[in-house]
């Protein structure tokens, strides 16, 4: 594994600091998010477990009323701008980073009324009530973005990190580009991911879905976990990132009146992540010992048993 700084290359080429911050300005403008740093004795464990959590400021969140929601048009998967629905979808996140371990870490807690797994294909995730991390470590323009098929290895570095549980359809329920054996979560020390729910598991009736996310940042992907790069995360970089969600009601895709909308936190409706996130200091004003009650969690011990269903 291979470490890359921005801050120590734009330090090297003598840029300067008002480089820095016009090469970091939003994009779209507006939309910049802080990442909590965590303490190295308070670091949270990708359990499905939020009380590790508890004393991060709102500050930090990203609420459900700074999502976007789309509606999506027809099976070419166009969409359409719709009037976010709080009530029967709402989801909150909050993203957090380690300098030590040199991890990024996102807790996703969803309130769902309906809550959907039953896609046709192990692969479409995205069809599903699933969740989508999108990383770009490379901060830069629209423009400047990477497709799927190039990402890493030339060079591009927009991550896909892909969820949906319970499992499934053949028990699949994660999915990242590009595709290689240790990039799977647990299989290095790239990802690990959790996952618990309360309330009802699958189908119509009232459910909260709790989503943590452990991850190295990719700068570029080789074919084995020692030869890639991963950014080396500093105090005041900044990095683009985005989360996506669906909200698939009744069969979607598939059924004549379900429904499915898409929502993201970014701007517009689109797959690219687009959001700055800038890995903040200490918050001094936070007491970082302090915990609440643990929830039921699936760890993803249990899921990589078997035993999670």
């Amino acid at each position: 594994m291979k470490k890359f700084s921005i801050l120590a290359m734009t330090a090297l080429f003598a840029i300067g600091l008002v480089a820095v911050a016009s090469a970091h300005e939003s994009d779209p403008p507006g939309t910049q998010y802080f990442a909590f740093q965590f303490e190295d004795e308070s670091v949270p464990t990708a359990d499905g477990d939020p009380s590790d959590w508890s004393f991060v400021p709102p500050f930090y969140w990203v609420t459900a009323d700074q999502w976007n929601a789309a509606q999506r048009a027809d099976a070419g998967g166009d969409f359409d701008p719709t009037e976010a629905d709080l009530a029967s979808f709402a989801p909150n996140a909050v993203y957090g980073w380690n300098e030590s371990l040199n991890r990024a870490y996102v807790l996703i807690e969803v309130d769902d009324d309906y809550h959907e797994i039953d896609r046709e294909s192990p692969r479409t995730i995205w069809t599903d009530d699933g969740l989508e991390v999108r990383w770009m470590a490379k901060h830069g323009p629209k423009e400047e973005f990477g497709s799927y098929g190039e990402v890493g290895l030339d060079g591009n570095a927009v991550v896909f990190q892909g969820f949906a549980f319970p499992p499934g359809v053949e028990e699949s329920f994660f999915v990242g580009f590009p595709e290689f054996d240790w990039n799977l979560p647990g299989a290095s020390p790239y990802l690990d991911v959790g996952w618990s729910y309360t309330g009802t598991s699958l189908g119509e009736g009232a459910s909260t879905y709790i989503y943590e996310v452990s991850t190295e940042v990719i700068w570029t992907i080789q074919e084995t976990y020692e030869d890639s790069e991963f950014l080396d995360l500093e105090e005041g970089e900044v990095i683009h990132s985005a989360l996506h969600m669906g909200d698939a009601d009744y069969g979607a895709h598939h059924n004549e009146g379900s429904t499915f909308v898409f929502w993201t936190t970014n701007v517009d409706p689109g797959n690219n992540p687009e959001q700055d996130y800038v890995f903040a200091e200490i918050d001094d004003s936070v007491d970082q010992t302090a915990t609440a009650t643990a929830v039921e969690a699936a760890s993803w011990g249990l899921i990589k048993a078997g035993l999670a269903k």
